[in-house]
């Protein structure tokens, strides 16, 4: 009797371990409903991007609102530039510069910020097909790993994702497994206040403005 009781329990001790395994189905529901309840997020990340003539490396801030505005500024050792959109349009301002460019069309036609993390979520939450390749170790934490076609030909991303926020700290995209960029997520705050003035470039209006109309 004592025997057959124990081995109900391992039964079902088995039964809710293979229920609690993540799937790639699973960990894409789970990351939609954490969307969800994202109302905005603060982060910093390192880019680098990859060429034949060396690597370019950025240091990036960025702010997310989930009424679409959004703010990027992005310095290397060169320049430093910020991107705004207020949600209605969308301004690229060069640091230091007696100009900034307007760009006349809808924000949603003329693609996402620049390294954006909320871009990498929802490439991969419309990904037709995708891979998922269970959990990996970096620097002593453990992510989740998924791999998915970009948005141009032989372009593949793979995202590493914190396993509690479901958000990437690491993000690659490759060409026919050549490396062209590596996103590392260095800070991430979620509902920081954020104060209006991040999403306006009101302080620039004595400037000069170059409108540009942007591909639909």
């Amino acid at each position: 009797m004592y025997a057959r009781a124990l081995a109900a329990i391992f039964l079902l001790l088995l039964l809710f371990l293979s229920g609690c395994a993540k799937t790639g189905e699973r960990l894409r529901n789970d990351l939609t409903r954490k969307l969800e309840k994202v109302n905005c997020y603060y982060a910093e990340v390192k880019a680098e991007v990859f060429s034949t003539e060396g690597t370019q490396s950025y240091f990036v801030k960025q702010w997310w609102q989930e009424t679409g505005r959004w703010r990027v500024e992005v310095d290397s050792a060169t320049s430093s530039q910020i991107f705004v959109c207020d949600g209605k349009q969308i301004f690229v301002y060069q640091r230091g510069g007696e100009e900034y460019d307007r760009l006349l069309a809808k924000p949603s036609t003329l693609g996402a910020p620049p390294f954006s993390l909320m871009e990498q979520l929802e490439l991969f939450l419309n990904a037709k097909d995708f891979s998922f390749e269970g959990r990996e170790e970096i620097t002593g934490n453990t992510y989740y790993v998924v791999s998915f076609a970009g948005l141009h030909r032989d372009e593949a991303i793979r995202l590493w994702l914190d396993t509690r926020t479901l958000f990437p700290v690491r993000a690659e995209t490759s060409l026919e497994d050549e490396l062209l960029s590596r996103i590392t997520l260095t800070n991430l705050e979620f509902d920081p206040a954020l104060p209006d003035a991040l999403f306006s470039l009101e302080q620039m209006k004595e400037r000069k403005v170059t409108n540009i109309s942007g591909c639909s």
